[in-house]
């Protein structure tokens, strides 16, 4: 069927590529019945692994391809190396290639670097990958016209080539591929080969316990990374299962297990069962339970590691136990975000934010650093996406996809913000948590390592938010954390049913899986299928306003569900602190309370049982009542969840400063109208003005001078901020409009 599919494309190809690229039968055989037949090869051999095919993207492509990628090496062709299928332009035949991409090099380093680097990786691989340099030939020629197409020859590291006149039978086409295969997976990274000198160990196995002992002392690594590979190296080589029939210990992807699948069990020890510190006693059990074997420890031979570790890396390395085996850990800044860093970080009360403010203010650049903040160590786009807001988005799958049957079958439209949550999803399952049917558990210790993911939803309501964002407004108030000592549990209805894509579960699935993002997490797959596709708690979702008259209103649906702060009074733009700022925010993160009374055990001493702050509140819904303002039940669980997340423990002022931020955030953004809406029967005073002189009593701690601390601010040494009570001057700011104009509303 291969030998088939290549002749078919590779003897069309000329005539069709002067024809309408559009859904020309050569361009879909390419995409479905080639692409289909090599991905049920890859993935017999690793179902994480990424099939790309392109013969065009618009317009037919002068070299078409289709690329295998393993995601720990690549996720892209502009990067790392990776095998690729490339066809000559005129047709005449096609190589099998083991290739580097070079775009994100070239533009990194400048060309000549990149294809420098690139001869160095190929050089490397060559010497030390044994049989490659047999395996195929060096030098490729695709008779191609463009930049682009010449641009994969260069790069070649080894490549079979296959005539059209000549193919190889199926059994052969697929046998080298599973050979190339193989091959990739021995490279592990790139990293490596960048260098002069590599070592050879890499790719030995390791029999015995003193095999471990001389493999770890030969490692030598001059990266900048040479701590964290050290402890990688020292992790693997410390995961022992003992065969006592063999006397031999399987240490991790340097050693054979009698018996085993040791394909399988590299991924286990490289995936999802991998722990980021390495103790590891998830993969330890994974081990267990898959070889059948029961671990034994050698006393001696972790003495001599031990002694030999700490020569290497003085306290840094330990031997510990964890449930009475031991393992191998290195503390080190290269190797994760500690616990520390995401534990310093303040958790809001809802994961969902409206930056109110004049254009220029800096409302997106905000959220963009903030995913810095919290993922200090990562790239960018792992914790961050942008999405500018258009203003035809009138329904939901303008944010979460579609089936279309434009093509003449079905097939569902992922968007960019659907990926974006289903990597939040991935985030939350590499950290261990479980599933238990729709819900997740896990312990506090696990939620340390989760980073937030933010989605900046830019000029948000160029478009009627209540249309478009309609299923996300709807399903955040189905969020549940349950709390038990230590442990959690969290579920959430879904964002997406299994039934908006059971039709392509079994036909299209592949290809959903790959648009996904999930094609690595069989387990992730399966939860969507059962239970569909809900918010993830990692989430927090960011949307930039500007109230002008290309823009929309937000009702008070909107308003009630969303955190609305006004950008210019919580993070003003100080001119005198352009080049040197003297104030920073605080680190955000996501919430991890939904009802507040699931966190009673967390209310400060200065309002135990949040006694205090519901008698405040009641003080305020005394003058909103009998008008569309009047708070209920949800106002009053989001401001006790502020005061556990503030923990304002003994300080009075700092209750005052959350009451304060509370009302700007949750109170005042619902208040709008003429003099006739805001007038109180019976009263001359309107509910400004009346309510103005509730809150002079209720925050009569900071109503006067800069007392009230900043309790999303602090000066760029970490010490408190004093400023103004911001509801006094939004109040009297209100005021003022409503006098000029005869109407007023919250917004700058």
């Amino acid at each position: 069927m291969l030998q088939k599919i290549l002749q078919d494309i590779m003897n069309n190809w000329v005539k069709a590529s002067g024809e309408p690229f559009k859904d020309h039968p050569i361009a879909l055989k390419f995409r479905r019945d080639f692409q289909g037949v090599i991905r049920k090869i890859v993935y017999d051999f690793d179902e994480n692994y990424i099939v790309k095919a392109s013969p065009g993207a618009g317009n037919w492509a002068n070299v078409p391809w289709l690329s295998i990628l393993d995601p720990k090496i690549t996720k892209t062709t502009q990067d790392g190396i990776y095998p690729v299928y490339l066809f000559k332009s005129d047709g005449s035949g096609v190589y099998l290639s083991l290739n580097q991409g070079v775009t994100i090099s070239s533009r990194e380093l400048g060309k000549q670097r990149a294809r420098e680097q690139a001869k160095k990786i190929k050089k490397n691989c060559l010497k030390y990958i044994s049989g490659l340099k047999k395996w195929g030939v060096q030098e490729i020629d695709l008779k191609a016209r463009t930049s682009l197409g010449k641009s994969y020859e260069g790069p070649n590291i080894s490549a079979k080539y296959y005539d059209v006149n000549s193919l190889p039978d199926d059994e052969t086409l697929k046998g080298d591929l599973e050979e190339l295969l193989r091959i990739y997976r021995t490279i592990g990274s790139i990293d490596w080969l960048i260098g002069e000198e590599v070592e050879e160990k890499v790719f030995k196995f390791i029999e015995t316990e003193e095999d471990i002992l001389k493999n770890i002392e030969s490692f030598n690594s001059k990266s900048k990374d040479h701590h964290a590979r050290i402890g990688q190296l020292i992790y693997d080589s410390t995961y022992l299962v003992y065969d006592s029939a063999t006397k031999r210990f399987a240490a991790s992807k340097f050693a054979a297990f009698k018996g085993m699948d040791v394909d399988l069990y590299e991924r286990i020890l490289e995936g999802e069962f991998k722990s980021s510190r390495f103790d590891g006693t998830r993969t330890k059990n994974k081990i267990i339970q898959i070889t059948g074997k029961e671990y034994e420890e050698n006393e001696a031979l972790f003495r001599e590691l031990n002694e030999w570790g700490k020569n290497l890396l003085g306290d840094s390395f330990q031997i510990i136990s964890v449930n009475k085996y031991k393992f191998c850990t290195v503390s080190s800044k290269h190797q994760e975000i500690t616990n520390t860093h995401l534990k310093a970080a303040l958790h809001l009360s809802k994961p969902f934010l409206l930056l109110a403010g004049i254009s220029g203010t800096g409302k997106t650049r905000f959220v963009r650093e903030q995913a810095k903040l919290t993922n200090p160590k990562g790239k960018l786009e792992e914790t961050y996406c942008l999405v500018s807001v258009r203003p035809d988005w009138h329904e939901p799958s303008d944010l979460l996809g579609y089936t279309s049957r434009l093509s003449g079958k079905a097939e569902y439209i992922v968007t960019d913000v659907l990926q974006f949550i289903v990597k939040a999803w991935k985030e939350i399952i590499k950290s261990g948590i479980q599933f238990d049917g729709s819900a997740f558990k896990g312990t506090t210790e696990q939620l340390a390592s989760i980073r937030p993911f933010w989605l900046c939803l830019d000029e948000m309501n160029l478009a009627p938010v209540e249309q478009y964002f309609a299923d996300y407004l709807s399903i955040l108030e189905t969020r549940q954390w349950t709390w038990d000592g230590s442990r959690f549990s969290y579920s959430c209805d879904p964002l997406l049913k299994p039934a908006a894509f059971i039709e392509f579960f079994d036909t299209e699935r592949f290809a959903l899986q790959n648009n996904l993002g999930v094609h690595d997490s069989e387990e992730l797959w399966n939860h969507f299928k059962a239970n569909g596709i809900s918010i993830p708690f990692n989430l927090i979702v960011a949307g930039t306003v500007n109230m002008d008259e290309t823009t929309h209103g937000f009702s008070r649906k909107v308003i009630d569900r969303a955190l609305s702060f006004d950008f210019g009074e919580f993070f003003p733009n100080n001119f005198d602190d352009y080049f040197k700022p003297s104030t920073q925010p605080k680190m955000l993160s996501y919430p991890l309370l939904s009802d507040a009374r699931e966190g009673r055990a967390f209310f400060p001493n200065v309002d135990s049982q949040g006694k205090q702050s519901i008698d405040f509140l009641k003080a305020v819904n005394e003058v909103l009542s009998d008008t569309p303002f009047q708070l209920a039940y949800r106002s009053l669980n989001e401001l006790l969840l502020s005061i556990i997340s503030h923990e304002p423990q003994d300080d009075k002022l700092k209750l005052q400063a959350i009451w304060d931020d509370f009302l700007m955030c949750k109170v005042l953004p619902r208040i709008e109208g003429d003099l006739d809406k805001l007038a109180i029967k019976g009263e001359q005073a309107n509910l400004l003005e009346a309510l103005e002189k509730v809150l002079e009593n209720q925050l009569s701690l900071i109503w006067d001078d800069e007392k009230r601390p900043d309790v999303y601010r602090e000066t760029i040494d970490g010490k408190a901020v004093k400023i103004h009570c911001r509801s006094k001057k939004k109040i009297q700011w209100m005021l003022y409009r409503l006098e000029q104009s005869g109407f007023t509303n919250f917004w700058p």
